[in-house]
């Protein structure tokens, strides 16, 4: 018989799919907590190498896609196992209470610091929740969902369809709003429209992945060799970078041109080979807790909400003495990191009320612990269906 997600929600500790909750997925958290340190890297990299020049773009663009577009891959696999078990409100609840509240409190800081609604990074938290919120209505209009079959190995001519499905939306959408554009939806909602489709793409994949059970029985040669592949679409976006030479033009930001075509196609490639690659080898050899990002990963998410203020200031005060600019860049990255594991140590997860928003919760069981409280108050609730979730 198919059950309903608001039937399976009433089974705490089962998943999505009626099954037995799966153990922690290590890799995950580990993975997390290395790209909030490639985020940190990469948005102190802005302050020393700015954007400003098309040819710049070339290797900030799709890493900027593969880092954001990994992250939404990421909260997207957790998505159905835990509207599955909450339901739609409950699921509607803590969404909001993880993201919209971190969200509001930044959009009122901004007001009161420069008189000016700002989202920063927040951008990405702002449209998480709305990716988050659309799905849960989306399951909601549709309580009776699709099984599908699992899922071990996608074949590479699959994987060069999705390429080519993404890299045609996001070069359709480059025709009006070239890399480089925001818009606000609904006078709310940041978005980079440039980008819009690879992050809605893994998005997409990530429910994929959860639904056909990929990220458990994945092809590591293959992983690998994607990887392969992203890193060197990498190294000759920053080759190019730094020297176009005779080269000069192949790429283009947006337009009614080839040059925008070739490039959106060469990003969502090397976006697609590095977050494959990544899981992978993630998946073989770092899926275990590790003492040493045991507190990068309980403060991730911590992590990621201040560092964008602590590395300005970083930069500002470092910019008073001579030293040379990369140097100064190595320290900004490691004084940013630092001091943002700090500030989320001990007051973001040590406040009673803030720590239930931005501390990512284990033990070592592999479960988490409750984020909204059940009913009746103190009742101990069951263990999470995915036990990554938060």
């Amino acid at each position: 018989m198919r059950l309903t997600f608001r039937q399976y929600s009433k089974r705490g500790t089962k998943s999505y799919d009626g099954t037995a909750a799966k153990p922690r997925m290590w890799f995950l958290d580990n993975l997390k907590a290395l790209l909030c340190i490639i985020v940190i890297a990469y948005h102190s990299g802005l302050l020393f190498w700015p954007k400003s020049m098309v040819s710049n773009w070339a290797f900030w663009s799709p890493l900027s896609a593969a880092l954001l577009g990994c992250f939404f891959f990421i909260s997207a696999y957790f998505t159905p196992s835990s509207l599955a078990r909450k339901g739609t409100l409950r699921y509607c609840q803590s969404r909001l209470l993880r993201l919209g509240v971190p969200l509001a409190a930044w959009i009122l800081l901004m007001v009161i610091l420069v008189r000016e609604i700002l989202y920063a990074h927040m951008w990405f938290v702002a449209d998480l929740l709305v990716c988050n919120l659309l799905y849960a209505f989306w399951c909601w209009c549709q309580p009776l969902q699709p099984r599908y079959a699992p899922c071990s190995r996608p074949r590479t001519l699959a994987i060069c369809a999705v390429i080519l499905w993404i890299g045609g939306m996001t070069a359709t959408v480059r025709l009006v709003c070239p890399v480089g554009m925001w818009k606000t939806v609904g006078y709310i909602f940041p978005m980079a429209f440039a980008h819009g489709p690879e992050y809605l793409g893994f998005f997409v994949l990530g429910l994929w992945a959860a639904r056909t059970g990929w990220l458990r029985n994945f092809d590591l040669p293959q992983c690998r060799n994607w990887l392969i592949l992203g890193l060197t679409g990498s190294a000759l976006g920053l080759l190019y970078a730094l020297h176009p030479g005779p080269f000069a033009g192949i790429f283009s930001v947006g337009g009614v041109n080839f040059s925008s075509v070739f490039f959106s196609l060469f990003e969502t490639f090397v976006c697609i080979g590095l977050v494959m690659g990544f899981l992978g080898i993630f998946r073989k050899y770092f899926d275990r807790e590790l003492p040493v990002w045991r507190v990068l990963v309980r403060n991730s998410y911590g992590i990621y909400i201040v560092h964008a203020v602590v590395i300005q200031r970083g930069h500002y005060y470092l910019g008073r003495f001579p030293i040379p600019p990369l140097m100064q860049y190595f320290l900004t990255v490691a004084a940013g990191l630092f001091l943002s594991m700090l500030i989320s140590e001990f007051i973001l997860c040590r406040v009673p009320y803030l720590k239930t928003i931005c501390r990512v919760y284990y033990n070592s069981k592999d479960t988490l612990r409750a984020i909204i409280p059940s009913k009746g108050g103190s009742s101990p609730r069951p263990p999470l269906a995915s036990p990554n979730e938060g």
